[in-house]
């Protein structure tokens, strides 16, 4: 016999003929034919197929449509290390450590930089930057260089720092250790700076929907 879905009964063991329960059924549901049809040949309904094509790709488009904007607040640096040997004294035969540091902040192709705070180890800077954020699988890098007029600037010290863990509208301090600034990862950095110190840098991250971006 055939099994109606949703029905107690089965054609075969009703005395009602076949015919009359497939009235019933058109009756009551107007796309029964339809869905019969597809169960009995093991098929999916072409507008139950459009329906479920149009939900796959409304679920692609939100996802590739979100994105964040990721706002910085860079604050301080401490125990940064000294870049640059400056002479002093009147026969400059006296000598000090410093250097003069800013941040680079990247993430994927976008790169800010802070200020320049000049002869400081343990500069402030208190300065806001937004990067505009499309995967949060990717780390923010965090670089300290040392601001040289006449030569290269030198780095100083690198940070990569995860965006997984941050709540959408909630602040997170967040105080990171410096690495080996030839890092190119955070697990390469560890392994390659066990031995330095070279300071730590303070910011406060917050991540919350771009403009415009599909909720």
């Amino acid at each position: 016999g055939i099994d109606i879905q949703g029905s107690p009964f089965t054609v075969s063991s009703d005395p009602m003929p076949r015919e009359g329960y497939l009235e019933m059924y058109r009756s009551l549901e107007p796309d029964f034919g339809h869905r019969l049809q597809s169960e009995m040949l093991g098929t999916i309904d072409k507008g139950k197929e459009a329906e479920i094509r149009r939900k796959k790709e409304k679920k692609s488009k939100h996802k590739q449509a979100q994105e964040w904007e990721l706002n910085i607040k860079l604050l301080a640096g401490r125990n940064l290390m000294a870049k640059d040997t400056v002479a002093e004294g009147t026969y400059g035969t006296t000598f000090s450590h410093s250097s003069d540091p800013y941040v680079t902040l990247s993430l994927g192709n976008q790169t800010v930089r802070s200020s320049t705070i000049e002869k400081d180890l343990n500069p402030t800077w208190n300065e806001e930057m937004t990067l505009r954020v499309t995967d949060r699988m990717q780390r923010l890098v965090l670089t300290v260089m040392d601001e040289d007029k006449d030569d290269e600037d030198d780095a100083m010290g690198k940070a990569f720092v995860s965006l997984i863990d941050l709540v959408e509208g909630v602040p997170k301090a967040v105080t990171t250790t410096l690495l080996d600034p030839a890092s190119e990862g955070p697990a390469a950095g560890e392994r390659g700076s066990t031995e330095l110190d070279l300071g730590e840098v303070s910011m406060v991250l917050t991540m919350k929907p771009a403009k415009g971006s599909v909720d």
